[in-house]
């Protein structure tokens, strides 16, 4: 059996994009192992997470799986890479684009077809208990943002980003775990940030959600000036983040590197 895929990414942050209606077979398949098997960068396609396409009654439908088959209710990045893939496919003839997410509707607007510049309306974190507190060293902000994520400035990025994000990520004040953001300010509108993530269990070249959470408790906590616009620079590249009265948005180039098919029969368990 042949399972059609198109790969795509956005600064580095890359998924594997299903499409329910080139694979009806689909709802057949045992999803969590596939996930795993068809992210490993060795045995399958690779890469950081999985995310499935549907359309019912005119309405389309994102879900997010981590690379290691757990299901998350958003991950920014990859709705930026959605907008395109259903302005592409056709599901949508719009620039504004509805997205319906297990964390509520999500509103995308393509701002150039040329560069497939997509800008994301995330919302607004909320705090949470685990506030101007120290963990593993570092005093740490945590957020809920549809995900949740914690935040620490630092003085100095050069860390051991996936050893210490790992530590804060299964630390016990998070029972289902968090995102790790490490950032230093690098002038009075730009952030440099370094994400350790959960469910990807590394650290990745990008995180949209996590350059909103940096945004907001940066502002928060008087890092940046609360009426700026921010531009996040990660090693994959650097994205925007925009505060309007109704939450945040995230600006940045949406990616699609190809499409392909997968023998399932030759996927190695993983």
């Amino acid at each position: 059996m042949k399972l059609y895929f198109t790969k795509m990414h956005a600064n580095g942050n890359d998924f594997i994009f299903i499409d329910k209606s080139k694979n009806p077979a689909l709802d057949k398949t045992a999803f969590e192992p596939l996930v795993r098997s068809i992210c490993h960068r060795r045995f399958g396609a690779g890469a950081d997470g999985v995310v499935t396409v549907e359309s019912i009654d005119g309405s389309v439908f994102f879900r997010y799986f981590n690379r290691d088959g757990s299901e998350a209710g958003i991950c920014g990045n990859a709705l930026r890479c959605f907008a395109r893939y259903v302005a592409e496919e056709g599901y949508s003839t719009e620039d504004e684009i509805l997205i319906h997410t297990r964390v509520g509707v999500k509103k995308a607007r393509i701002v150039s077809r040329d560069k497939w510049l997509v800008e994301i309306y995330i919302g607004t974190p909320v705090k949470t208990s685990i506030w101007d507190v120290e963990l593993e060293g570092f005093k740490v902000y945590s957020v809920d943002i549809g995900v949740p994520h914690t935040v620490s400035f630092v003085d100095n990025l050069d860390i051991d980003v996936e050893a210490i994000g790992r530590r804060i990520r299964y630390n016990s004040v998070f029972p289902e775990g968090s995102n790790v953001n490490f950032a230093i300010k690098k002038n009075k509108n730009t952030i440099v940030v370094r994400t350790y993530e959960r469910g990807v269990e590394r650290e990745t070249l990008s995180c949209g959600t996590g350059a909103v959470a940096v945004t907001y408790v940066a502002k928060e906590v008087g890092v940046v000036d609360k009426n700026m616009n921010i531009l996040i620079e990660t090693a994959g590249g650097a994205l925007h983040v925009l505060e309007t009265v109704d939450g945040f948005y995230i600006r940045g180039e949406a990616k699609r590197v190809y499409d392909a098919s997968l023998n399932l029969s030759e996927l190695t368990s993983v």
